[in-house]
């Protein structure tokens, strides 16, 4: 869609800013610039680590979506049947039980979401941390400036935003793949009625 192609450009237009980030870094203080990135390997990692738990819960979500819609379908498809044998109550329980199912998986996905999403966001902040603390121990021996202290800190802060979309663009591509599974096990499912 639209949105989530704008989406991918902002990604790629920050993630070229972030790459001109470090190399500015890299030309002004090479150790300062690795104490820079050396939380940007754990962020890769536990993107991965993420993936992996999300996309299970995601495909949960996708089935349970899913059998609710077809039990909204069928009820509305037979609402002369289900009225000619009163059965709004059970059909109604039967809705019910869908939605706390779906329910059931929001909140495992919320759950897995706040496990993961505060080490993805603060990752980065322990970087420009240590960029302080290292770059506050150089100024102090001598080693380099205030300045250049000051310049590092809008670098790594040009770093940050990418890796945060990073995260955002893992958990919905987990969702996007649980959902064309989901498409692809129904167009896989043979027919019962053959020509």
């Amino acid at each position: 869609s639209a949105t989530h192609a704008a989406y991918l450009v902002t990604m790629v237009v920050q993630c070229l800013i972030a790459v001109v980030a470090f190399v500015l870094m890299l030309s002004i203080n090479v150790p300062l610039a690795i104490v820079a990135m050396v939380t940007m390997p754990i962020i890769g990692v536990l993107g991965v680590s993420m993936r992996k738990a999300i996309f299970p819960v995601s495909w949960m979500i996708q089935a349970r979506l899913a059998q609710l819609a077809t039990v909204v379908d069928e009820n509305i498809q037979g609402v002369r049947i289900v009225k000619a044998f009163a059965a709004e109550g059970r059909q109604l329980r039967s809705l019910a039980e869908s939605a706390d199912r779906i329910r059931w998986a929001y909140r495992q996905d919320a759950r897995i979401r706040s496990r993961w999403n505060p080490l993805l966001d603060n990752l980065p902040r322990l970087g420009l941390a240590l960029v302080l603390l290292v770059g506050g121990v150089m100024v102090i021996n001598g080693q380099t400036t205030v300045g250049t202290i000051v310049a590092f800190n809008s670098y790594v802060l040009m770093l940050q935003p990418p890796f945060r979309m990073l995260g955002m663009m893992i958990m919905m591509g987990q969702r996007a793949s649980a959902s064309a599974r989901r498409i692809y096990e129904i167009l896989d499912t043979p027919s019962d009625i053959l020509d």
